[in-house]
């Protein structure tokens, strides 16, 4: 067991072996004295010299071993490959792309595997992959919608969205149908002309497709501009206000299934009272 004397360019990786070696025997709460005996190393002063920064005193290949088995880590976490301390925790984290925090969690809580066993059976895991993907394509849209009108249409828009599906019988909902609520809501009223409106309403990308699509925009008549304007507003925001509705729903259900989970680990794993 002779000294390893290490050169400038490893002093890093040397302190954070050192460190790493100090933080294991303290995670599994022995001291010095007690991991001495436990692997039959002569004194105290052997361990605490493989652990001091000032010391270059490092283990034997048995030694290092010994100590990799005794505190239950992967020997390339204690050599700093890795970040994941423990063997069968790394698998874990690799096989199920788990962090490491949430596989500890699993493991040591009682509780834990109850509820994960809940949340991935049945009908729970489908009910959160559809929020997730609803969320996902509700926030695309979002996107679209934002670049679209100003952030006061858009909540005025959201208001008329919510009577228009509310009032339409036989439930026939579509673009068109959403034209013509708009158009019978005669959401241009309050302005000068339909350029104030827009002036007042439309952003860029709104703008921009008006002009692509009705490049004779300015030559139309006052009811084809407005025809014109309303096509560009349903356009824009239909897909996202009609999916805000289903979000919604799907959001009520999950939550609806995550009650459920709970209420049935809570029987499964009673709360303890005082």
């Amino acid at each position: 067991m002779g000294k390893h004397s290490l050169s400038d360019t490893h002093t890093n990786n040397f302190i954070e072996f050192k460190n790493r070696l100090s933080k294991a025997r303290k995670g599994i709460g022995m001291t010095q004295a007690k991991v001495c005996e436990s692997i039959n190393l002569s004194n105290r002063s052997t361990l605490s010299n493989f652990e001091s920064k000032k010391m270059e005193r490092l283990p034997s290949l048995d030694e290092f071993v010994d100590l990799c088995d005794l505190y239950n880590v992967d020997p390339n976490y204690l050599l700093g490959f890795d970040e994941v301390r423990n063997f069968t925790v790394k698998t874990c984290c690799d096989e199920l792309k788990l962090d490491e925090n949430a596989v500890i969690t699993i493991m040591k809580n009682k509780m834990a595997p109850i509820l994960v066993n809940e949340l991935f059976s049945g009908d729970s895991y489908a009910e959160i992959e559809q929020y997730v993907t609803w969320l996902n394509y509700y926030n695309k849209l979002r996107d679209v919608i934002t670049t679209a009108f100003t952030s006061s249409f858009i909540s005025r828009l959201e208001l008329l969205f919510s009577r228009y599906y509310t009032s339409t019988f036989p439930l026939d909902y579509s673009e068109n149908t959403f034209i013509r609520f708009l158009k019978s809501e005669e959401i241009f009223k309050k302005y000068k002309d339909i350029y104030e409106f827009m002036d007042k309403c439309f952003l860029t990308e709104a703008r921009n497709n008006l002009t692509f699509s009705y490049p004779d925009f300015d030559n139309l008549n006052e009811s084809e501009q407005h025809d014109a304007v309303l096509s560009i507003i349903a356009l824009h925001s239909y897909a996202y206000l009609m999916s805000r509705v289903h979000f919604e729903d799907v959001e009520k259900r999950l939550m609806e299934q995550l009650t459920g989970v709970i209420r049935r680990v809570s029987h499964e794993y009673p709360f303890r009272t005082v």
